[in-house]
């Protein structure tokens, strides 16, 4: 898995920002597992999102994670982990293949 180097989140709280880059640590890990072998990029929005992209021959999967969900401190990262496999966040990233999967938003 080849990770490129992405801006991290930065907010007035600095242990707002840790939280939320250990529950990025978390996403980029079950990504890994899911999609083994498969390119991840990734990106800040900021305030509104953080995006990932993989993608192995052709085929490319999105996934964009609300940032008030990554800050959100109901969310640790064990709870985010069982979150991420309740939901089907990797099948549904596959479901959407070339489209970003919307994850935590309403």
């Amino acid at each position: 898995m080849i990770v490129s180097p992405v801006p991290t989140l930065r907010s007035r709280n600095e242990d707002s920002d840790l939280h939320a880059q250990a529950n990025l640590a978390v996403i980029r890990t079950y990504l890994h597992e899911q999609f083994e072998g498969c390119e991840m990029t990734e990106r800040s929005e900021g305030y509104v999102s953080h995006r990932f992209a993989l993608g192995e021959l052709g085929q490319r999967y999105k996934l964009a994670v609300a940032s008030s969900r990554l800050s959100d401190r109901d969310y640790t990262p064990a709870k985010m982990w069982q979150a991420l496999l309740r939901d089907k966040v990797a099948a549904r990233m596959s479901d959407k293949q070339g489209e970003h999967f919307f994850w935590g938003w309403g």
